[in-house]
């Protein structure tokens, strides 16, 4: 299904603000009642020569394996949810589809493992039942594990748009061991918030023109990937170069 995305960058006492109207206009979406505090942890997959970094004109496309982690109280170590999916997203313009496949976190991180150690990924997924046509994605040359997101997420809806809030948002390279984020340093950490809203109808962001206005929201056009390689370049970290014309 084709929907739009929006991004703003937020400060933190703009993302308070946000979040005080958005508990107004709409539903706050808690996952697990008992541990209402949810993370996201995001590896991005991508070639040594940037096929899903670099645009191809005017559509971009990501290759991720995303895992989720809740918490009682923001003071607590969060433990993983195991809800995982391997995402395959193409974003032209404001409208974007994704596809996801739902699978367990030991198939997750064997993904991962096998693209790091040069093997193939699909082997050990073949008997996984509705293996997807797009998953072929995984056997591209190069393709390994670039770079890691981790953030805290706050989720509404409103309507039939959704409305999060990212804060705590931080940058690392991916680990071997499968160490949690939350138990390892970054290389990036930042302090603004990106507030996300997805929708299928431009017309359900009237209700949120003036609490973004309000809070002092931002355009935001990067992704949180394109964040990432900024902030590995700066560090001289490797990052997917471009690839070559011609």
């Amino acid at each position: 299904m084709e929907q739009y995305e929006l991004k703003f960058w937020l400060s933190e006492s703009g993302s308070l603000q946000l979040e005080h109207a958005l508990i107004q206009l709409g539903e706050r979406c808690v996952f697990d009642r008992d541990r209402p505090v949810a993370f996201a942890y995001t590896t991005y997959l991508d070639t040594d020569d940037g096929h899903f970094f670099h645009a191809d004109g005017s559509v971009t496309s990501r290759l991720r394996v995303r895992e989720y982690a809740a918490a009682r109280r923001l003071d607590e170590t969060p433990i993983w949810t195991g809800l995982c999916y391997l995402e395959y997203k193409h974003r032209w313009g404001a409208l974007r589809q994704k596809h996801r496949w739902n699978m367990s976190q030991i198939a997750a991180r064997g993904i991962v493992a096998a693209l790091r150690n040069g093997d193939d990924p699909l082997r050990s997924l073949a008997r996984l039942d509705r293996v997807p046509a797009w998953s072929r994605e995984l056997r591209r040359a190069t393709l390994r594990p670039f770079l890691c997101t981790w953030y805290r997420c706050t989720t509404f809806r409103l309507g039939a748009a959704r409305v999060t809030i990212d804060r705590d948002i931080s940058f690392s390279a991916p680990f071997p061991d499968h160490r949690p984020p939350w138990a390892v340093a970054p290389f990036d950490q930042r302090s603004s918030c990106i507030v996300e809203i997805k929708c299928c109808d431009l017309r359900a962001l009237a209700l949120l023109s003036d609490a973004l206005a309000d809070a002092g929201a931002m355009t935001l056009r990067a992704s949180k990937y394109q964040l990432a390689v900024q902030a590995a370049q700066r560090r001289g970290l490797a990052v997917p170069s471009r690839r070559a014309s011609g």
